[in-house]
């Protein structure tokens, strides 16, 4: 037994040693290729077999006999080589890769863009020709002033001009006008848009741009504004009748120029143009408080009176108001020339403040003509209300309405009469409870549609000082004229 187990000892290695022998023979009959490149990094092909190697590194075991190397890199041109493998000896390729380059013909619509090609500023502008573009995939940017940039993915071929060609969008804004009276024209830089108000202007270049305003009968409206790319700029403006005549008055106990209107015998305060803050928190719709710019305009100094009322209806033919029935008052029309006008509609009184050469005064010019710049609760200050500082519903010697003017301590800032109490007065703009969230910062009209319109300031019944603040808003149908406690105001823009 001991003897047959040291024979199968022997014999296994005696095996070994033949493999042994053989690999060492086959390993002396085969050959080694160094392959080395500049730069690196170059794939190896072995008679138009990719190795899946790369430069710089040892091929192994190649079989002697001719054979081709082919090295491939992104950016290069393919570099070929043949040589003879003689087994046992080593072999080396030394390559140096040449850089491979095509061209770009880079136009676009407009000319004149600046052309970027990898995030580089190229120096180059439409139309032009990219030299020595190293082959393969490149990010080619067009960028041109007032329009969208444009860019594409495109490949350079080698020893090949590549045409290209970019459409750049124009950037636009947009102009959203309304005017009252509406049907204005509406030009831009001294050219008809074609629009006429409410309307939105699209495609607007950005920048400064003039703005004007053309109705017949009513005054051109001129202005300049700063469009930007995907916006859109809100304007309201309410137009001013071409022969509406001022004279001027003096300067009154605030320090404002006061007026008189020929066509209606009325005195009218200029307000300045400039920034208030309008709205409050008391109520929902009074939110958010917010600073609007207006500009220059003349405010009715009194609520119109039963007197300009009439003038009105004699002048026109329109039906006086219906008798409120106040108690002692009878007959109040006639019988009160000096009180104010009660028992009008808004269409009533759009139709008198375009007979006198005015406007029914928008929510805005009412409210900072009764807050000023300081932000006051009321037209007199922050004060709680009293019967020395207007008419309402608080033990004061009326019952109903009171003379336009009765209460002189209670005048507004800039010395406007019963702003607060006496009657309601319609304001130009339709009401919208949210209005305040999307109105312009300047000279705001009001939403474009709506059911009802604005009132504005509080009347004699009102019991509560909240209700003759200033930011308070009340509304009702443009058609209903049968309220006792509603009036109106007008301006001249």
């Amino acid at each position: 037994m001991k003897g047959r187990s040291v024979a199968v000892a022997v014999g296994a290695v005696v095996g070994v040693c033949c493999l042994l022998v053989w690999g060492c023979t086959q390993n002396g009959n085969r050959g080694r290729i160094q392959v080395n490149s500049t730069p690196t990094g170059a794939e190896i092909w072995l008679d138009s077999v990719s190795t899946g190697k790369t430069t710089n590194y040892l091929l192994t075991s190649v079989s002697p006999g001719e054979h081709t190397i082919k090295l491939t890199l992104a950016g290069h041109r393919d570099w070929t080589s043949g040589l003879t493998v003689v087994a046992g000896q080593p072999n080396t390729v030394d390559a140096e890769l040449l850089r491979a380059y095509g061209s770009l013909e880079v136009s676009s619509t407009p000319g004149g863009a600046q052309v970027w090609l990898d995030s580089v500023n190229t120096g180059w502008t439409t139309y032009c020709l990219l030299e020595s573009l190293p082959t393969g995939p490149h990010v080619l940017q067009l960028k041109k002033t007032g329009y969208s940039d444009w860019d594409t993915t495109i490949a350079v071929v080698l020893d090949s001009t590549v045409a290209v060609a970019g459409s750049l969008g124009k950037l636009q804004g947009m102009l959203r006008v309304h005017s009252v009276p509406t049907g204005a024209q509406v030009w831009l830089d001294n050219s008809s848009t074609g629009d006429r108000t409410d309307c939105l202007v699209d495609s607007v270049s950005p920048g400064s741009r003039e703005v004007g305003l053309k109705l017949s009968g009513y005054r051109r409206w001129d202005t300049t504004l700063t469009v930007t790319v995907n916006d859109t700029v809100s304007i309201g403006v309410t137009l001013a009748p071409a022969n509406a005549e001022l004279t001027y008055i003096g300067v009154n106990a605030q320090g404002y120029e006061e007026y008189r209107l020929a066509q209606d015998s009325s005195v009218l305060i200029k307000i300045p143009a400039g920034t208030f803050t309008m709205g409050s928190t008391t109520n929902p719709d009074e939110q958010p408080i917010h600073d609007v710019y207006m500009d220059e305009f003349y405010v009715d100094k009194y609520e119109v009176s039963n007197h300009e009322y009439r003038r009105f209806c004699d002048a026109t033919g329109r039906a006086y108001p219906d008798d409120p029935h106040f108690s002692g008052m009878g007959d109040y029309f006639l019988s009160f020339p000096d009180y104010p006008v009660v028992l009008v509609s808004w269409l009533d009184a759009a139709a008198y403040a375009k007979w006198a050469h005015k406007s029914v005064a928008t929510e805005a010019q009412w409210e900072k003509a009764g807050r000023g710049t300081d932000a006051r609760t009321y037209p007199w200050g922050n004060a709680e209300p009293d019967s020395t500082l207007c008419n309402m519903d608080d033990g004061d010697t009326f019952s109903h309405t009171s003379p336009v003017g009765q209460f002189a301590a209670g005048a507004s800032f800039y010395g406007c009469a019963d702003l607060a109490g006496n009657v309601w007065e319609w304001c130009s703009d339709w009401y919208g409870s949210d209005y305040y969230s999307f109105s312009p910062d300047s000279n705001p009209t009001g939403p474009t549609t709506g059911s009802d319109r604005v009132a504005k300031g509080g009347s004699y019944n009102n019991g509560q000082s909240v209700w003759v603040r200033c930011a308070e808003r009340y509304w009702g149908p443009e058609s209903g004229g049968n309220h006792p406690a509603l009036g109106f105001r007008c301006t001249v823009p």
